[in-house]
């Protein structure tokens, strides 16, 4: 993103959390999205938007435009939590691999990673932009922060799940 001559305009990055929300909670969280960035977000800021299956350098800042309503309005379904269809070849070869019984939690663990490594990529990219007046919306159910679990460690047919035997 190029430095705005205004140096008061305020930078905003809108992260919808794709993997983390239900399709029905994308559905309805479209109003309240749209009536907070309008109430927030100036005719001046800079905006963008982001998934977890992006990178930061990806993310297009422009001026607040309706195109922002836009991108909520047409693609209310962006939320994949419950979607039980794999969404990535990582997906696709967990449950190749293990089965869909075992390859749900890992695939939901593998989702929450992936939200949470494409946040902390976010921060680290947003520390370049400029020094301040940054600011970034989460558009998430939440995250769960697995614990061990002894299901997924068990052994299968003599052998341990991701160790060669």
């Amino acid at each position: 993103m190029r430095q705005s001559a205004d140096d008061a305009a305020r930078v905003f990055t809108l992260f919808f959390d794709t993997l983390r929300v239900q399709l029905a909670g994308s559905y309805h969280a479209q109003k309240p999205i749209i009536e907070v960035l309008d109430r927030v977000i100036g005719p001046d800021d800079m905006v963008g938007v982001m998934t977890p299956q992006m990178s930061p350098s990806a993310i297009t800042y422009s001026r607040r435009t309706s195109s922002i309503e836009r991108f909520v309005t047409d693609t209310w379904h962006w939320g994949k939590r419950d979607s039980i269809l794999p969404q990535s070849p990582q997906e696709d070869a967990l449950v190749a691999c293990y089965g869909d019984k075992l390859a749900q939690p890992l695939i939901q663990r593998l989702r929450e990673q992936q939200s949470l490594d494409a946040l902390e990529a976010l921060v680290v990219h947003l520390e370049g932009l400029r020094p301040e007046r940054k600011f970034v919306f989460v558009f998430t159910e939440g995250w769960s922060l697995f614990t061990p679990a002894d299901m997924l460690t068990r052994r299968l047919n003599g052998d341990t799940p991701g160790q060669d035997p």
